[in-house]
């Protein structure tokens, strides 16, 4: 035995596991070239190594697995609880709007050509809407009034008020509109239709859109009964497919089987945004269990 080897053989494990420096793995390098003994012992260390690194794999993969998992059950947990959030955000904003009564608002003529209407104590919200008259170049303000359980019982709002500015011996007229089928009231200003009421509708807009989603979701299920054979279609289809049926679930969140609004915008954006959560976590859903099974084949 040489005087280096009791050195080299304490650096054998260092050197077997790449713990060394670059002059100390030289130094060992050199040595078991020339040194049969510590050769033969680092090639004993070598396979011990290499087995405890092949012993960890089992439980590297297996934890790997349980973290994907586990990162899918809070993936759609959270797509769950979005979806409930939006769901139940969009009930407790419901506009509920007032029919007109006398006591709705009272309206103030100020001295600087301005009109303030001050609404009653629990209207929580409003809109004033102005347009002009192409006919009689008449400047028309529709107002509307509601409430909603999230401003009645959550967010207290201030009592509700609107200043109307118009220039000297501008015509007006200022109509309340009670979205319920009955007729808009004028409640200051020039009568544009004397002989009869102006009915507010509402816009049915969402009921086309739904119409739409469920032919393009019917059309899926034609296609994916075609091309059922065809493994790479039949994912393309399942992936598309989640888009109409998406929508047309988020539709029913909102607003049930109905679709007349009085208040578009806000609901036509709550749909599409229950509609994008959805879909992102059944096409994600749908990814995952695809690996699944091929794994399992």
């Amino acid at each position: 035995m040489k005087k280096e080897c009791p050195i080299v053989k304490d650096l054998l494990v260092l050197y077997a596991e790449n713990m060394v420096s670059n002059e100390t793995k030289e130094y060992v390098k050199e040595h078991i070239s020339h040194c049969e003994e510590c050769n033969k012992e680092l090639q004993e260390i070598t396979k011990t190594v290499k087995l405890k690194v092949d012993s960890t794999m089992p439980l590297k993969s297996i934890r790997k697995k349980l973290l994907s998992e586990k990162m899918q059950i809070v993936f759609f947990t959270v797509a769950l609880v979005l979806v409930i959030a939006v769901s139940g955000f969009a009930l407790i904003t419901a506009p509920k709007f007032f029919p007109y009564l006398d006591d709705i608002m009272y309206i103030t003529e100020n001295t600087n050509q301005t009109l303030t209407l001050i609404f009653r104590d629990d209207v929580t919200d409003f809109t004033c809407t102005e347009k002009v008259d192409l006919d009689t170049g008449i400047h028309i303000y529709q107002i509307e009034a509601w409430t909603s359980y999230f401003n009645e019982h959550i967010i207290k709002r201030e009592k509700q008020y609107c200043l109307i500015t118009y220039e000297k011996d501008e015509p007006i007229s200022i109509y309340y509109l009670q979205n319920n089928d009955e007729a808009d009231v004028l409640i200051y200003g020039t009568d544009l239709a004397p002989s009869g009421g102006v009915i507010t509708l509402p816009k049915l807009s969402l009921n086309f859109y739904f119409l739409v989603a469920f032919i393009c979701a019917c059309v899926f299920v034609v296609l994916m009964f075609i091309f059922r054979k065809n493994i790479n279609v039949m994912r393309w289809l399942t992936k598309l497919s989640v888009l109409p049926s998406s929508y047309i679930l988020s539709h029913i969140c909102i607003k049930g089987f109905g679709g007349t609004t009085y208040a578009f915008q806000r609901d036509f954006f709550l749909i599409l945004l229950l509609s994008a959560i959805i879909s992102i976590a059944a096409i994600a859903g749908i990814m995952i269990y695809g690996k699944k099974k091929a794994k399992s084949i």
